[in-house]
């Protein structure tokens, strides 16, 4: 069969994981890349999981039905297309760089600063954002781990993010991340 997103949310509750986990391996497929986290009180995942050729993918699809009607979540199963090539992809460093944003709440930043980003051909390989109480009200936290090209005019892409941090009013720092070998 190949690799399968597989997607989905609902009301974070115990046994979630364990339940979209069980059926990847009771078809004794392998998990490869995973991101699960809580948003707004509901719980996500993005799953990756490869499976051998003789794997039905209905019937991976009716165990994915079971654990909806038993956990109350939406789960969303789709094949992979290995075959896929991205047009136009600029040669990347080895090095992730994080950038973050820190200010007060307000409609846009995340918008802003991604096209900031794409402009310049950055791959963004992460993205974290959280409204909190802050001093003089709602703050507005934004992660972003991004692979930059390696073409990338470094001083503009510097001032250009520099400039929108101004105009918002945020403060917005980058810097290379330290690989952790494992």
């Amino acid at each position: 069969m190949g690799k399968l997103y597989i997607t989905g949310m609902g009301a974070d509750r115990p046994g979630m994981v364990a339940a979209i986990t069980d059926v990847i391996f009771k078809y004794s497929g392998n998990i490869e890349e995973s991101s699960m986290t809580i948003l707004a009180g509901q719980f996500t995942f993005i799953v990756i999981a490869s499976f051998a050729e003789n794997v039905n993918l209905d019937v991976i699809m009716d165990s994915y039905k079971q654990v909806q009607t038993d956990k109350g979540c939406t789960v969303f199963v789709q094949r992979m297309d290995d075959d896929s090539e991205r047009p136009d992809v600029p040669e990347f460093e080895e090095m992730p760089y994080m950038i973050s944003i820190a200010g007060d709440d307000r409609t846009g930043i995340t918008a802003y600063f991604t096209k900031i980003l794409a402009m310049h051909k950055a791959s963004i390989t992460d993205l974290n954002a959280k409204t909190i109480n802050g001093e003089n009200g709602p703050a507005y936290v934004l992660m972003i781990e991004c692979l930059l090209p390696k073409q990338l005019n470094r001083q503009q892409f510097e001032q250009d993010l520099a400039k929108q941090g101004e105009a918002l009013n945020v403060e917005v720092t980058y810097h290379p991340l330290e690989l952790v070998a494992l």
